[in-house]
């Protein structure tokens, strides 16, 4: 992430950016370069206290620039295929938007944040 979200400071339809840190290939050709700017907008912040806290946080990702051009996107969201315990929350996504749960009153992603996206 370039842009900090922040579920006290930030709302639905702010603009977002992060940066691509793999590139990204069709078959052996990069379409779009490691360091692209991927650009999009809070689609759903929302605060729940019951039954118990959380943050729901959508993000859509609708252009990449790169090399002075900025393209269209499409992007689907994955869970992280890493974690040690799988996240009920955070299933595979068929469209262009994140949904996340944090089991939190309060959630922060900044510059350490990675997610992991597919193209389609």
């Amino acid at each position: 992430m370039i842009t900090p979200v922040d579920s006290r400071t930030s709302f639905a339809g702010d603009a977002v950016e992060a940066r691509v840190l793999d590139p990204v290939k069709h078959g052996k050709q990069v379409v779009i370069p490691k360091g692209a700017v991927l650009r999009g907008r809070i689609a759903r912040l929302e605060q729940q206290y019951l039954p118990g806290a959380s943050v729901k946080l959508s993000l859509r990702f609708d252009s990449v620039a790169f090399n002075g051009t900025n393209m269209e996107i499409s992007l689907a969201a994955r869970p992280n295929l890493n974690a040690a315990i799988p996240n009920p929350w955070q299933p595979y996504i068929e469209g262009v938007a994140s949904i996340q749960v944090f089991a939190t009153d309060h959630m922060r992603l900044d510059n350490h944040t990675v997610s992991i996206w597919e193209t389609y």
